[in-house]
């Protein structure tokens, strides 16, 4: 009897296709074969999907990779010809590649959006060049790092000087740079006149404006040209705060991704707008107060000022605060020796304490705060940074 003509015809096996026949490979990887949780490499390490890893180099037959250039990729899916295989030479990955400023410069083709872009030493960008290669071809496993430059709440693993990261993906059927989330580049440049440079992480550092009407980064350069600087004082976490999150008044009912609604004919409540008003800038004296407070008892003894009982009874408590107001009081910065994704996370969490402080606080005592709490905020050694007007809302950033 003749086979069925709905019977399966050809390799029944990943090892009857010649590795380097890219079409074919993917093709029978789409239907053929068991889906694996993970592998596992000669030294032990296992390797899951959504992990990165090194690629032994070979042939480069898009004549784009720099000399000893070495390969990276993310895995997508892992399969074997059945669901027992645990050997490597059993098994085969797809995945989709990572490709360097290197490669992308010497596309064959132009790369849209290229030229606004500025990268960093070890960034890279992922891209929808999917392959499924054997996976003997793995070297290791490697950690790149995503930063999500339109994260407006700055928060994100920490990128180090010699960690490998990437921000952007590029469409290889639209030759061109696209966000992480696959839309189109927003404009280059902070915003301000003749700007029209993208975030350069080794290069340059940028402020950040945290007030919920602008959430926007500058250039220090720019703002330096507008000659925005602000004189610096001892006492300058009252300007900073000022209007942010948790010290905004009316503006702190309203989510910080909630967009403003500017057709919104509805009367405005004057008392309740007056009362919240009234409360953060309580607030904010209160802040001013406990400032003043940790100022005075890191110097009480060489000043030989006098302090009152409560401040003396709690002197530990005001001493282990100094390190959080400085971070409070510090400016969001990102670039340079301040890091690809910045401090923004940090300083955020030192004002969420203070905030926590004036709320909670009873009577003249300064509340205890959990020395974990406190802890990130031991090693802080942000330098005196100057301080620059906000070019949209005026305050300080």
């Amino acid at each position: 009897m003749p086979p069925s003509r709905h019977a399966r015809h050809g390799p029944v096996s990943f090892h009857d296709i010649d590795p380097t026949d890219w079409v074919k490979l993917g093709k029978i990887f789409a239907v053929h074969g068991a889906r694996l949780s993970k592998l596992t490499l000669g030294d032990g390490t296992e390797i899951t999907t959504d992990e990165c890893v090194q690629i032994a180099s070979g042939d480069d037959f898009s004549e784009t990779s720099a000399p000893n250039e070495v390969w990276f990729a993310e895995i997508l899916d892992i399969k074997g010809d059945y669901k027992q295989a645990t050997n490597r030479e059993d098994i085969f990955v797809r995945i989709r590649w990572f490709y360097t400023p290197y490669n992308l410069e010497h596309y064959h083709r132009t790369v849209g959006l290229l030229r606004t872009c500025r990268f960093g030493k070890n960034e890279v960008v992922l891209s929808n060049h999917f392959q499924v290669i054997p996976a003997v071809w793995i070297v290791r496993k490697v950690r790149i790092l995503c930063f999500n430059e339109e994260d407006k709440s700055n928060r994100g693993d920490y990128i180090g000087p010699k960690d490998r990261w990437y921000r952007y993906h590029f469409k290889v059927g639209l030759d061109r740079i696209m966000t992480r989330k696959d839309q189109a580049l927003p404009r280059a440049g902070c915003g301000l006149r003749g700007c029209g440079l993208r975030y350069s992480p080794d290069e340059e550092v940028q402020r950040f404006c945290p007030r919920w009407l602008c959430r926007k980064w500058w250039h220090e350069e720019c703002l330096r040209n507008l000659e925005l600087v602000q004189p610096i004082t001892p006492y300058f976490l009252r300007h900073m705060l000022h209007d942010t999150p948790g010290f905004r008044g009316p503006d702190d009912v309203a989510d910080d991704e909630t967009l403003v609604d500017n057709t919104n004919s509805l009367e405005i409540d004057k008392e309740f707008e007056d009362d919240l008003f009234e409360i953060c800038l309580m607030s904010l004296k209160a802040l001013e107060k406990l400032e003043r407070d940790v100022i005075r008892v890191k110097d009480f003894e060489d000043k030989n000022l006098t302090l009152s009982t409560s401040i003396l009874r709690n002197e530990e408590r005001y001493l282990s605060m100094e390190k959080v107001l400085w971070c409070a009081r510090s400016p969001i910065v990102r670039g340079k020796e301040h890091g690809v994704v910045g401090t923004g996370e940090l300083v955020s969490a030192a004002r969420n304490i203070l905030k926590k402080i004036v709320d909670d606080a009873e009577a003249e005592d300064l509340p205890y705060i959990d020395p974990e709490a406190l802890a990130p905020f031991a090693s802080y050694k942000l330098p005196i940074l100057p301080i620059f007007s906000c070019p949209d809302c005026g305050y300080a950033i």
